[in-house]
């Protein structure tokens, strides 16, 4: 065992010491920007903590008390969990945050961000050694610039997308099998694993496993040729040709490898692809013009070192993150003029960087590259590709570094040096003073180690060693800037212990049964799957796209995309969604009216009880039926100016039958500032405004004085605003809320004749601001409330996957509920499964269930769609794996093996090819062809190798690439 164990770190060596460098770098990243345990910086960042680390964090809760990971009803107001699992949590590695808890995500998402980039390194590694047959320290240095490549910088922080960097040399290397052996046991479970791991950026591994198919095809085709014509003329007949066609042989086995890939992961893909046709992931139109995004000059500058990542969609400085270290950018060029490098191999390795190249600068193809969808931010998702491209070219260059004289590299040196020069004088995009100081220490660097390799008086073993350390000092000095950490952890997780406190104590009291809630100023956009509690806010791109829509219709902060956040809102909405709990962590409480009753308290956070909850279903009437209706819409949106709060009044009419409980308020007064007045009158909705002076801080100051006591709702809306803050002097103190996050605003009870105080900031020199204000009529409210409690569903028993309660309906009514529309969902009435006619997708996105008159027992029934069928796909094409493995071990056991294809002296080289034979029957003997006898007709015994005289002829096509240690 002992010996295996050396054996094993032996032959594995420059991996492992790849992966230990990886890791050690990364550490040392860590420690320069002080993150935990090296002080109490996090590396959150961005969606990373909006998103994915609240999301690390509910996966572990739901795991560790045993919950359902096919539903959740914890965000957005509820969705199917299977989608948020295999979009963002789906990676084996994922497993880790186990052995850190709920207070410790961010260190466990740090760990897998480290495992990750080291295990990037090892696969690229591993690929140079079994690909290019070649085990050295110069591996580990392109392993380690793999791992610490453009994308990596630019989006380490989407974490679930690190794990195609891991896989893309392991698919990669198993299509090279396919081609060279006809084994597609690694390909298959490389690609399998990626499609688990992530479905999105498996996608785009699928694109470029079939380009690389085509492309390693054609540079290893000439390795075919004597055996190729030699079968064609002992074989006669169409199939027998076809049979031993390697090119279709090998696209064969490639697609059947890639079909078996997909159906063992049919269980994932099925779900996930019916949960994508009701999100936002999936949309957008095909492009109706081509246009390109950026010229070839700016795209050879994001070569260089030290860049500016890129990681919006708009602005002048988009550009792919293909940066993979200066050493590649020395050694590229010496790759087209290698003389044992095919000029078969330089056409095709141009091809395909242009492919890459055209993928990212072409409208058309970057579409497709992204799932047929442009996408939202992060631009170039597949940039990770071409950094693998050029890292292994630029590999095949080094260990040629024999045929060239030490000046031939000096004089690319200067060549880059001078590029450098010409960029800094343009000023090309992304690229900082940093990048040019940089890149100039490191091509000088470069050279001179390089220019030692080729003097025989220095050991070459030792110099490798000192070109691994530059490149990781290159990572250090030029990569720690573009791993922004610099969000603390104290504050993400101080108040996770007293929030859990108060939720403890609220589940008491409901005794554990379901309930919503939602706090007043989340931090995160996700901060229910944080703390662990069933709420209305949402950001994922598995969010149901027409949720999105009708929340920012009714006055909710959303892009009407793939999020929306919760705000103190009005009581209808509050009761329209099941809102049973709003907890008040603001500055400003504005919580303390009729609305609401103090139930639980901590230091930070005050639990109010909503006086006027409604439980998840109750019966409203059947006029409501068209509410929120397409045409509906057209006609809000027209007559009403998308004022959220009429929504919400025609809504509350149409379910009760009697009035509109929103009263508008007048606004008194405008002060301005900078800006002139506006021509408008003030009982308008929108109002137009221009600066007096351009360019400078300018806004408006609205009075709005109430007629009677009670609550004021506002809703402000402006054009091109910015991050600056609305200002507002309440009774209660000074609320600030950004300018751009249009949404509706609970500022609280007033006393009648009391005056509220907006100001709004204008970023643009002209534009417009919509300013709405509303109290409540409580009489109508109340009433209207009444109707609506009295008619609600009596829930007996509630679980994430199913729920079962009873209602008497005295006419024919809708059942509607807060439940978001998923196909997912089965209604039963009395036993009796709902038919699809009788259901009603209230509002577009709304589960809500026609009802007759009488007394029922409802059941709503959740199964994932696609889950089953895509289970038995799964088991299926295992069991026929299996099966398949089973009988070719019984069928190897009788005799039969692969035959070499080609068999060069010394074994430096051979191949199987797919024929094989009972070696039982047939003596196999070599067969030597002379040059004479290839002119002549020759008929073969019933099989044949390849001996060392034939192979002569193939022999200078095939060059086992010299080592370098």
């Amino acid at each position: 065992m002992l010996n295996k164990r050396k054996n094993f770190i032996t032959e594995n060596q420059y991996i492992i010491l790849a992966f230990m460098a990886t890791m050690g770098t990364m550490l040392i990243v860590f420690l320069c920007n002080q993150m935990v345990p090296f002080g109490d910086k996090t590396i959150l960042r961005m969606d990373l903590y909006h998103q994915y680390g609240p999301l690390f964090a509910e996966l572990y809760e739901r795991v560790t008390n045993g919950d359902s990971l096919l539903y959740s009803w914890t965000s957005g107001l509820g969705s199917c969990f299977l989608g948020n699992y295999f979009n963002y949590l789906s990676s084996p590695i994922g497993a880790v945050v186990l052995f850190f808890g709920h207070k410790n995500i961010t260190e466990a998402i740090a760990t897998m961000i480290l495992i990750k980039a080291s295990l990037s390194a090892a696969t690229f590694t591993y690929y140079l050694k079994k690909s290019q047959r070649n085990q050295s320290y110069a591996g580990v240095c392109f392993g380690i610039l793999y791992a610490f490549c453009g994308y990596m910088l630019a989006y380490y922080w989407n974490v679930m997308w690190l794990d195609a960097m891991v896989l893309l040399p392991i698919v990669l290397y198993g299509i090279e099998k396919i081609i060279n052996s006809g084994k597609i046991g690694t390909y298959t479970f490389a690609l399998a694993l990626t499609m688990f791991s992530n479905y999105y950026m498996s996608f785009m591994i699928c694109i470029f496993s079939c380009i690389y198919f085509f492309y390693y095809f054609i540079i290893k085709y000439d390795k075919d040729a004597v055996v190729n014509r030699i079968y064609a003329k002992t074989h006669k007949g169409f199939f027998a040709k076809l049979k031993n066609n390697r090119f279709l042989r090998s696209g064969c086995a490639f697609a059947v490898g890639s079909f078996v890939a997909a159906g063992l992961m049919a269980v994932v893909l099925l779900p996930v692809y019916n949960v994508l046709q009701q999100c936002s992931a999936t949309s957008g139109n095909f492009p109706d013009d081509i246009k390109t995004y950026f010229n070839y000059f700016d795209f050879l500058a994001n070569h260089l070192a030290a860049l500016t990542t890129t990681i919006r969609s708009s602005g002048d400085d988009v550009l792919p993150n293909i940066y993979c270290g200066i050493l590649p950018l020395i050694l590229a060029p010496f790759f087209f003029f290698s003389k044992t490098i095919s000029k078969k191999e330089k056409l095709a390795t141009i091809g395909l960087l242009a492919t890459l190249y055209f993928s990212f600068n072409v409208n058309v193809f970057n579409f497709i590259w992204h799932g047929f969808h442009f996408p939202n931010d992060l631009p170039y998702r597949q940039s990770f590709i071409y950094s693998f491209v050029l890292l292994v070219m630029s590999f095949k260059a080094f260990i040629r570094l024999k045929e060239f004289r030490a000046r031939d590299y000096g004089i690319a040196g200067a060549a880059l040096l001078a590029f450098v020069v010409i960029v800094d004088e343009l000023t090309s995009k992304n690229v900082t003073a940093a990048t040019v100081l940089f890149t100039m220490i490191l091509v000088i660097l470069y050279v001179l180690i390089i220019s030692f390799f080729k003097d025989k008086r220095y050991q070459t073993a030792s110099l490798a060693m000192l070109l691994v350390v530059c490149t990781c000092s290159e990572v250090i000095m030029c990569d720690t800037a573009s791993l922004n950490i610099s969000v603390d952890k104290t504050p993400y997780v101080s108040d996770y212990d007293e929030f859990t406190k108060l939720k403890t104590d609220l589940d008491t009291i409901e005794n554990n049964k379901f309930y919503r809630m939602e706090l007043t100023d989340l931090r995160t956009r996700m901060d229910n799957s944080w703390y662990y509690y069933n709420g209305a806010s949402v950001f994922s791109s598995m969010a149901y796209e027409k949720l999105s829509n009708l929340q920012d219709d009714l006055g909710m902060m959303s892009n009407r995309i793939n999020s929306y956040t919760y705000n103190p809102q009005t009581p209808v909405y509050n009761a329209m969604f099941s809102l049973k709990y709003i907890v008040n962590n603001s500055s400003v409480n504005v919580l303390g009216s009729d609305y609401y009753t103090e139930s639980v308290s901590t230091d930070k956070f005050k639990a109010y009880k909503n006086n006027y909850y409604l439980p998840i279903a109750y019966l409203i009437s059947s006029d409501a039926e068209t509410w929120g209706s397409s045409s509906y819409m057209d006609n809000w949106k027209l007559e009403q100016s998308s004022d959220p709060f009429m929504l919400q009044g025609d809504y509350f009419s149409m379910a009760t039958g009697i009035g509109n409980p929103f009263k508008k308020l007048d606004i008194s007064y405008v002060t301005y500032s900078n800006c002139s007045p506006f021509s408008e009158d003030l009982t308008s909705k929108s109002f137009y405004y221009e600066k007096n002076t351009a360019d400078t801080d300018a806004n408006a100051t609205f009075y709005i004085t109430t007629e009677k006591e009670g609550n004021v709702y506002i809703y402000v809306e402006v054009s091109s605003a910015s991050e600056k803050s609305l200002t507002i002097n309440t009774s209660k103190g000074v609320i600030t809320h950004s300018a751009n996050q249009n949404c509706i605003l609970d500022l609280g009870k007033y006393q009648a004749n009391e005056t509220v105080q907006i100001t709004v900031p204008f970023e643009a020199n002209t534009g417009t601001v919509t300013m709405l204000a509303y109290t409540l009529n409580n009489k109508i409210f109340n009433k209207g409330y009444k109707i609506l409690s009295d008619n609600q569903m009596l829930v007996e028993e509630f679980d994430d996957t199913y729920i079962r309660g009873r209602v008497t309906a005295e006419t024919d009514s809708l059942l509607y509920t807060s439940i978001p529309y998923d196909d997912g969902w089965t209604v039963y009435i009395d036993g009796e499964k709902v038919s699809e006619l009788d259901i009603i997708k209230f509002g577009q996105s709304l589960l809500s269930v026609k009802v007759k008159e009488g007394n029922h027992t409802v059941e709503f029934r959740f199964q994932v769609e696609g889950l089953k069928t895509g289970a038995v796909i799964s088991l299926v094409t295992l069991l026929a794996v299996l099966l398949f493995v089973l009988l070719k071990k019984i069928r190897n056991g009788k005799g039969n093996r692969f035959l070499p294809a080609f068999t060069i002296e010394n074994n430096d080289y051979s191949e199987g090819i797919f024929l094989t034979e009972k070696a039982n029957k047939v003596e196999i003997k070599p067969v030597i062809i002379s040059k004479q006898e290839k002119a002549e007709k020759y008929i073969p015994p019933q099989r044949e190798i390849i001996t060392p005289e034939i192979s002569k002829e193939v022999k200078k096509e095939i060059i086992s690439p010299p080592d370098c240690e």
